[in-house]
């Protein structure tokens, strides 16, 4: 016979709300350092906001650029000095997670759980049990790894920082606006960017700990030799859809659901209640402190007949790849590219910072487009489907033979841009469509569209900004807008390579034979606004 205790694991909400706070006040002392360079960033972009018909303009801007953040950036605090606020917020969870075991385990031992549930015996109860030692290693390792993971998400946020200013300067250029206007653009620019990187502050703060308390519980349950846990929501409203019908349902440590253990997903606030099976207890519990669970087990299917089984999973396959609707949008014809392009997939870019962060998901809105769903990308928002696809952007297809997530091409690691698309050019062939997956030098990452045009030239597609690059032009499809320029060794010039020897470069997927995951991609698009949902 199986129960849990009465008495509820609570979730470390004080800790959290501390943790989000502590690197919510860092990443504002960053951008403290950025405002006392304001001036200088304006009058960079003002220096060649004249000179755009000028050939050189494009490396003398980023070499220029450059030399500027390279400074700001060593104004700033480095991120390794949370090393010791991470260190204590990880002791402090920990400390958490231990009383709260310890004190469930108590309600329902009458003392605290320190040895294998089968060894317990009567002489626990008056005091004399040990500490599994090896807990104590592995939470230590666990230790190492989390503030080494944290401290990359906090640096990732200081790299993504630079390059949005970056970028943004860049847009200013190439806009050419008056000098009025460019102060008042720049400003709005890095208030939207500090606006962003606080709100992902926020979000690392608040998920860590989650992660850090969901992976610590399943530590000391495991170690206790508990298998299985009782799966318990924040019972309110913002527990997620796909989570509370699993408020009470057994789970297993060794199989958990597709999208983790409580805590691993992202802002996740449930918590595992351990699972004691009675028959390997030789010490009888408190009465009143707990409370019996069922093991449902769901009847096996009757197997279909084969004739009917091919019909339906060919039936399955042509309307995963071309469902009826798509995020509500019925499937009109296949649009050609222009008919997707011109902003449309974004249409909405300039707008909000939010509509310049949803790359991963305006390739999708693209390719969803060319199949003939009149459809726009919504923005990213923090804990949204878009930011989920951010973390794996290739949860938005499935691969129609294995019905698993598409794995990448396998590639050759290169070291440069030229030997790069010197593979591309082998690889990618006429009447396919792929998207490709990059980091950039100065940090964050980006996916676009890419394949072969009319011409059977290699091309870059931006969905998210509507601007094309060739290797010999460069075009902005809204503004309708092309120079002449190697755009090809421009984009590859600005990608990260190689990270502590490991292959950091770019990855393809061909996606225009892929199925849409239906979870997914309803929920990163909507009705186009010029079009009409059915």
């Amino acid at each position: 016979m199986k129960v849990v205790a009465k008495r509820k694991w609570r979730y470390p909400m004080s800790l959290e709300r501390q943790y989000a706070k502590q690197l919510v006040t860092y990443v504002k002392r960053k951008f403290a350092v950025i405002d006392e360079h304001r001036q200088e960033i304006i009058d960079t972009v003002s220096q060649y906001a004249v000179r755009t018909d000028d050939d050189s303009l494009m490396e003398s801007v980023s070499a220029q650029i450059s030399v500027l953040l390279d400074r700001i950036e060593r104004d700033m605090e480095s991120a390794d000095d949370l090393t010791r606020a991470m260190n204590n917020m990880f002791d402090a969870v920990n400390r958490y997670n231990a009383s709260e075991f310890d004190a469930l385990t108590k309600s329902l031992f009458g003392f605290p759980l320190r040895v294998p549930v089968s060894q317990i015996s009567h002489t626990d109860s008056a005091g004399r049990y040990r500490t599994d030692a090896t807990l104590d290693d592995d939470i230590s390792t666990l230790k190492m790894a989390w503030v080494r993971q944290n401290l990359a998400l906090i640096k990732s946020i200081d790299a993504d920082t630079m390059r949005r200013i970056e970028d943004k300067m860049m847009e200013r250029i190439i806009a050419n606006v008056s000098m009025g206007d460019l102060t008042k653009y720049l400003i709005k620019d890095i208030r939207d960017i500090a606006g962003v990187e606080v709100n992902r502050a926020t979000l690392i703060g608040v998920d860590q700990v989650g992660k850090l308390n969901g992976r610590l519980t399943q530590y000391r349950q495991e170690h206790a030799g508990i298998s299985e846990y009782q799966w318990e929501t924040a019972l309110d409203s913002r527990v997620r859809p796909s989570h509370r019908p699993r408020q009470g349902k057994i789970y297993k440590w060794s199989n958990p659901p597709p999208d983790g253990h409580p805590g691993y997903p992202i802002r996740c606030r449930c918590v595992a209640l351990p699972v004691i099976n009675l028959d390997e207890i030789p010490v009888r519990l408190k009465d009143g402190t707990f409370k019996y669970v069922d093991w449902p087990k769901a009847p096996a299917p009757k197997p279909a007949p084969a004739a009917a089984a091919a019909a339906a999973t060919t039936a399955a396959e042509v309307s995963a790849m071309f469902p009826e609707q798509l995020a509500g949008v019925s499937r009109g014809e296949p649009m050609t590219p222009d008919e997707a392009d011109f902003g449309r997939p974004n249409p909405h870019f300039e707008e909000s910072q939010r509509y310049r962060i949803n790359c991963q998901s305006c390739v999708v809105t693209y390719e969803a487009r060319l199949r003939g769903y009149n459809v726009e990308t919504l923005p990213n928002t923090v804990g949204s489907m878009l930011f989920q696809l951010s973390c794996n952007t290739r949860l938005a297809w499935i691969d129609p033979k294995t019905k698993e997530i598409p794995s990448f091409i396998p590639h050759p690691n290169s070291k440069t841009g030229k030997s790069y698309i010197a593979w591309l050019e082998k690889t990618i062939q006429s009447g396919r469509r792929y998207t490709l997956q990059v980091f950039w030098k100065r940090g964050g990452g980006h996916i676009v569209s890419i394949g072969r045009n009319a011409a059977g030239e290699l091309e870059i597609y931006d969905p998210q900004t509507a601007w094309k690059y060739t290797k010999t032009t460069v075009t902005n499809t809204r503004a309708g807008k092309t120079a002449k320029d190697d755009g090809l060794a421009w984009w590859f010039g600005r990608v990260r390579w190689r990270s502590a020897g490991e292959w950091y470069g770019p990855e393809l997927l061909r996606v225009d034979d892929k199925e849409f995951n239906l979870k997914v991609v309803n929920e990163i698009m909507k009705a186009a606004e010029d079009g009409e949902t059915k």
